[in-house]
C-alpha cells in the first residue's frame, strides 16, 4: 500500500506535465487566471506529496511539510524550464512564484488539517 501512495502524487505530477506540454489557444479573458490555476495545481501537488511521503516516513509533519513545499517547488522551476521546448509556451518567474505560493498554501492547509484530526484524536482518547 505504501509503494501505491507514492503514485498518487507521480500522477498528479505527470498531469501537470501534460497540462504544461499542450499549447492552449485564446484563453478566457479573466484576470489573473492562469496564476490561479498555478496556485491551485501546486496547492494539490503539495498535498500529494506530503500524503505520499507520510506513508513512509511518520516523522515530524512539519518536516514532511518542508521537504513536500521544496519538492513541488523544484518541480514547478522544472517545469518551466521544460515549457521552454514547448512551442507557444514560455517560462515565467510569475508562473513559479505561483506554484510557490500555491505549494505553500498546499502544505499550511494540510498541516491544518492534521493539527485538527491529532487534536480531535487526543480528546476522543480521554
Amino acid at each position: 500500500m505504501k509503494k501505491i501512495r507514492l503514485l498518487v502524487p507521480l500522477a498528479y505530477a505527470g498531469f501537470i506535465y501534460y497540462l504544461s506540454s499542450r499549447t492552449w489557444g485564446d484563453a478566457p479573458s479573466i484576470p489573473y487566471l492562469d496564476k490561479i490555476i498555478h496556485v491551485l495545481l501546486y496547492l494539490g501537488l503539495s498535498i500529494a506529496i506530503m500524503w505520499g511521503i507520510r506513508s513512509f516516513k511518520q516523522t515530524n509533519n512539519k518536516v514532511i511539510g518542508l521537504a513536500a513545499f521544496l519538492l513541488a517547488l523544484a518541480y514547478g522551476i522544472s517545469n518551466e524550464i521544460h515549457q521552454l521546448y514547448v512551442h507557444g509556451r514560455e517560462c515565467s518567474v510569475f508562473d513559479v512564484m505561483a506554484d510557490g505560493a500555491g505549494a505553500m498554501l498546499g502544505v499550511l492547509l494540510a498541516l491544518l488539517f492534521l493539527s485538527i484530526r491529532q487534536r480531535g484524536n487526543t480528546h476522543s482518547k480521554k
